[in-house]
């Protein structure tokens, strides 16, 4: 709109798979507006100008998803990372902010429309693997959890109706791999960076009635 600006442009042309061989013929534009964080517009590349037909954002409420860089790799993949903003105190002062985002790969779909993942080689990286499986989780007050606390086997009861805590699960960075059936649920995910008062914790979850997956960074 018309309060947005175009700043930190990557112009690249855009692959057909995720891993990357002959272009697809379209070309992507990268950028950020500075109040609404990273987007993109998807279009031809024909004469020296661009003609976009899709345009789409990839910042959630807190803009938080910033300045994207990208490369043509050797296999011809497009790779792009992008700044993570804090916006913590005192950053002046230490002289960093935020960090990088996981690259991603990017490529055009069969709809015609833009596809990311992260990049495969973050594979590498996997250790200290925890596995749950048969959860149930549910909203009844004083209900048992199905599935097993880590390390012991055992259900247990919950400690707050509607959540499961994963014990043992520490560190700063974890990836989280869910297959999750939502039942009648309007919302169901996890929360990350979390608290023990709830004062500070970012929501990852499924809407239901949207059918869209969530961000919720506003803690």
């Amino acid at each position: 709109d018309a309060s947005e600006d175009n700043m930190c442009p990557s112009f690249l042309p855009l692959p057909a798979t995720p891993d990357g061989g002959p272009p697809s013929g379209k070309h992507l534009l990268l950028f950020i507006a500075h109040n609404k964080g990273c987007q993109y517009y998807l279009g031809n590349y024909r004469d020296d100008r661009f003609f976009p037909d899709h345009h789409g954002r990839m910042s959630w409420v807190d803009n938080g998803y910033f300045a994207p860089e990208a490369l043509i790799d050797g296999g011809g993949r497009q790779i792009m990372w992008a700044w993570l903003i804090d916006r913590r105190d005192g950053d002046e002062q230490s002289g960093w902010t935020g960090v990088y985002g996981l690259p991603r790969t990017l490529w055009l779909g069969d709809d015609g429309t833009l596809r990311m993942r992260p990049v495969p080689e973050l594979e590498a990286l996997r250790l200290h693997e925890r596995t749950w499986r048969g959860m149930v989780v549910d909203e009844a007050e004083g209900a048992v959890d199905a599935g097993p606390r880590a390390g012991t086997g055992h259900g247990r009861e919950r400690e707050r109706a509607g959540t499961y805590p994963l014990e043992g699960v520490v560190g700063d960075s974890c990836e989280l791999r869910l297959e999750v059936d939502p039942g009648t649920a309007a919302r169901c995910g996890v929360r990350v960076r979390a608290c023990p008062d709830g004062s500070e914790q970012t929501l990852l979850y499924y809407d239901a009635a949207a059918g869209e997956l969530v961000v919720d960074t506003t803690r």
